[in-house]
């Protein structure tokens, strides 16, 4: 199964670059760890980041360690593809597997690579991510959820990673499980329909919950008000990579259209609010 591009392989060989290896650690190698960021999160998990070096200047050699207190702990170097992983007492592999997926790689290439992690719900349209951005509890899982019961591919449930190469943005897959529920540490249902490309982002919908007796209006958003939706809805969000990621972001912006929509709080409306953004969609190929 590809996660974020990467096949992940567990207990086995690194066979390519676009591999990973999830490796048990048995080795009783102590480096020390002097630096440690606490992060927050929505499970009642504490999570914590060390490394033995500054992240302010990250080096080649610097080691990390992420800990989800009594269930796991991965360590890795800063370049490798290996990922050493210790189970704690309440540890399980369905949740090293879910904190593996929804955490520690999004985190992983936040740390190694020039990516920028959002917040959202995406799904392709002819060659053309879908992607959806709302507040907590404002419509975006079931959104997601609809559109992939019509027959669109899952691109991200949750954590969408872009990168800019070529003067373009694009989306990479997440992994082919989605939660229009949101029970704590899991996986969600697995679906057969995953994208498996990585696709240039044109528009992403911000959804506005209004009553369900509104009209569904289209309005384009810019400036400073684009700006700061698109900051709040980071995901992975380090300080240390504030200026890096403001750089990233405003340069973001100047590509990729924000479209606010309005949503009627009645799930028999959805129907008009998909041909909306279809329509819309096709309006702009």
């Amino acid at each position: 199964m590809k996660i974020f591009s990467h096949q992940i392989i567990f207990d086995g060989h690194l066979a390519s670059f676009d591999n990973i290896l999830l490796q048990k650690n048995i080795s009783s190698r102590n480096i020390e760890h002097n630096y440690s960021l606490q992060f927050y999160n929505n499970q009642d998990r504490e999570l914590t980041l060390t490394s033995d070096y500054p992240f302010e200047t990250l080096q080649e050699n610097q080691n990390f360690n992420f800990i989800v207190h009594d269930v796991v702990e991965f360590s890795w170097n800063f370049q490798d593809q290996i990922i050493l992983y210790t189970l704690h007492d309440k540890g399980s592999m369905d949740l090293l597997r879910y904190w593996l997926y929804h955490t520690l790689l999004p985190a992983y290439f936040s740390l190694r690579d020039k990516v920028y992690i959002l917040h959202v719900g995406a799904v392709s349209y002819k060659n053309t991510p879908l992607v959806f951005m709302a507040n907590s509890f404002g419509g975006k899982s079931t959104l997601t959820n609809y559109f992939l019961e019509k027959g669109h591919d899952l691109i991200t449930d949750d954590k969408l990673i872009t990168y800019e190469k070529e003067d373009e943005y694009f989306a990479i897959p997440s992994f082919p499980y989605h939660r229009p529920y949101r029970e704590n540490e899991t996986l969600g249902k697995y679906t057969e329909n995953f994208e498996s490309k990585e696709l240039a982002i044109k528009t992403i919908y911000l959804l506005k919950k209004v009553d369900k007796n509104e009209d569904i209006i289209l309005s384009t958003l810019k400036g400073i008000e684009k700006i700061t939706h698109l900051r709040s809805c980071t995901e992975i969000d380090f300080s240390f990579q504030f200026k890096q990621n403001m750089a990233y972001l405003f340069e973001f912006s100047k590509k990729v259209q924000l479209i606010q929509i309005s949503i009627p709080w009645d799930l028999k409306r959805l129907p008009e609010v998909y041909d909306t953004i279809i329509n819309h969609q096709n309006s702009l190929l």
